[in-house]
């Protein structure tokens, strides 16, 4: 995974740079013509990490930037003496978070009769390789420095943790296959399923829930019809490749009126997703003025991610970010639905997400079952109460999962208090919901004294079938929430595991084993793998329980290219053909039948 090591200006200077030169610096720009550069710069950024494109593409990437970018003389007279040639020091100048960063200053700060230009090149685009340097220096403040390095390893481990996650999950998105073609199964045919009609009925008995229901309520649009517009603006993005978009600055712009025309797009509706994902610059002036006192200045991105459209001028847009874009399809869908209810109903949305989300996963599990056992979807006690979401049965070891659909908040996530971030941590995964289920199961099952201990039918009569004795149980807890694949926030969850563990009556026959977090995409990654035999999920769970129980060593993805050499180098080919066929889609959505055309209209 790409780290948080990068390339600042007090590392060239030998001192910190100062916020306010920089932002008399930003304030020489022409505000439209920065916000189009630093989109461009984030679109590449993002197209990179999205479509795993290499440490070679990311390279000549960062060279590309800093050509273009950062001036000869800083070049010969500070980089090459201490660096060498491009590429000599692995750490990059260019980066999500610090361009999130400059594009929210500068839509505060630019102004449109401002002089300076940023083409590649010249003393404005110098001048902005400048800024970027400095942006560096202010993406973590001396305070938070501090606190990674006072008290106890404990207190300073979750420190770094607060720190370091929010970075990381901005540096490794979702890969957009995977991420695109998870929203086509949750919300275009999982969603609408006899299956999940079915599980939502449970809800209410005399209603249900409806999720798409409340989708359009609550924006006037069909969740299926928000998904395609969300899928059509990414297939313009993702169709073209880092040479055309470099070549062809226009190609980023889309004036909305060229985008509709004598396309099968209907206006109203379009106006209507517009509303929920595109802003003005005057908007979002508005909104970064807001004040923000719970997150920290360096994650004050938040309305991006809510829309990652950005209008600029004459109904000319640009997509700041493209990662976020895609997110609409996950926590976008989420948090619209889950803040739009109140009570009950709110409640019910959790749940009926929680479904949803199970059953995706099921879904996964059910193709890589272990060669001996089976895998038993949502299996239910005796007397009928529900027990974990799914159990693998691999003889004398249980795998049993807990699937969580639920999303940090903005303010839990970014907000840089460890005591706001434990208390969400808790509500969704640890203490109120995913741990605590974990050990309320585990006890139930194989509580102390046999008299107390609940029964599951179907596993019995597979335990019995295969002559073997539970000896092992390995909890695992599934996640969407990307954050939670950090090894430190993973170490947080751990360590409430064993505390709850601790407080039960539990058999001694039976060997508990570490608690394991694996986020969506790690599952997927690893599903290609998994189904053709290179290992299974027990010897990945069995491995790392011997060699990192305490997560200290790092995330499930770097222990398994650490363990499995075969791991990430085969491609699922099913998901790689259904994310083509949904772009192909999303494309004549726009163009029909007919050959691209440039949807810009317009030049900056």
């Amino acid at each position: 995974m790409t780290g948080y090591v990068y390339l600042r200006y007090c590392d060239l200077f030998d001192e910190r740079s100062r916020l306010i030169t920089l932002k008399q610096k930003l304030r020489q720009f022409k505000l439209s013509n920065i916000i189009f550069t630093l989109a461009r710069i984030s679109l590449l950024l993002g197209r990179q990490g999205m479509l795993r494109e290499g440490k070679d593409n990311q390279r000549q990437l960062q060279e590309l930037l800093i050509s273009n970018y950062i001036g000869p003389e800083l070049l010969e007279g500070n980089l090459k003496p201490r660096f060498g040639h491009f590429g000599a020091d692995e750490r990059p100048i260019f980066f999500r978070q610090q361009i999130l960063n400059l594009l929210r200053m500068c839509v505060l700060l630019c102004r449109e009769d401002a002089p300076m230009t940023t083409e590649g090149k010249s003393r404005g685009g110098y001048e902005l390789g400048q800024c970027c340097l400095m942006m560096n220096d202010h993406l973590v403040s001396p305070k938070e420095e501090q606190a990674t390095g006072e008290g106890s390893d404990k207190k300073r481990r979750m420190h770094i943790g607060l720190q370091l996650a929010p970075n990381i999950e901005l540096n490794n998105p979702p890969q957009a296959a995977r991420a695109v073609v998870r929203a086509e199964s949750l919300f275009s045919e999982i969603l609408f399923s006899d299956d999940m009609k079915a599980k939502i009925a449970t809800i209410d008995q005399k209603r249900g829930f409806d999720l798409a229901e409340a989708f359009r309520e609550a924006t006037g649009l069909k969740i299926d019809e928000y998904t395609e517009f969300v899928l059509t603006m990414t297939s313009v993005l993702f169709s073209r490749t880092q040479k055309e978009i470099v070549e062809n600055a226009n190609l980023l712009l889309f004036r909305r009126s060229e985008l509709i025309k004598g396309t099968r797009i209907v206006a109203d509706d379009f106006d209507r997703y517009l509303a929920l994902d595109c802003m003005t610059l005057a908007e979002a002036k508005a909104r970064f003025n807001e004040p923000q006192k719970k997150l920290l200045p360096q994650f004050d991105y938040v309305w991006f991610r809510t829309w990652p459209l950005l209008q600029l001028e004459d109904e000319v847009m640009v997509c700041v970010d493209p990662c976020f874009m895609v997110e609409k399809l996950s926590s976008g869908i989420y948090w619209t639905i889950v803040n739009s209810l109140k009570g009950k109903k709110r409640d019910n949305a959790l749940t009926a997400f929680g479904y949803l989300f199970e059953t995706y996963v099921s879904r996964i599990l059910q193709q890589v079952s272990p060669p001996i056992g089976m895998f038993i979807d949502d299996p239910k006690y005796t007397n009928g109460e529900r027990a974990f979401d799914g159990i693998i049965h691999c003889g004398d070891q249980l795998i049993v999962t807990e699937c969580k659909a639920s999303f940090m908040t903005i303010e839990a996530k970014y907000g840089g208090r460890v005591r706001g971030f434990n208390n969400e941590l808790d509500k969704k995964f640890g203490t109120g919901r995913g741990v605590v289920q974990l050990v309320n199961h585990i006890e139930r099952l194989f509580a102390r004294k046999p008299s107390d201990r609940y029964r599951i039918c179907e596993l019995d009569r597979v335990s019995e079938s295969s002559h073997s004795r539970i000896e092992k149980i390995t909890p695992v807890l599934i996640v969407q929430e990307s954050l939670l694949r950090f090894s430190a926030i993973e170490e947080m969850l751990s360590d409430r595991f064993v505390r709850l563990l601790k407080q039960r009556r539990i058999s001694h026959a039976v060997q508990i084993a570490p608690l394991a977090v694996i986020d969506i995409d790690t599952l997927e990654q690893m599903k290609p793998h998994l189904v053709a035999g290179d290992f299974t999920l027990q010897q990945c769970l069995n491995a790392r329980a011997v060699r990192d129980p305490g997560y200290r060593s790092g995330s499930w993805h770097d222990f398994l290219i650490e363990s499995f050499p075969q791991y990430a180098t085969k491609a699922d080919v099913q998901i790689n053909e259904k994310f083509e066929a949904i772009m192909d889609r999303g494309t004549r959505n726009i163009f029909g039948d007919q050959p691209q055309r440039n949807l810009a209209g317009a030049t900056l």
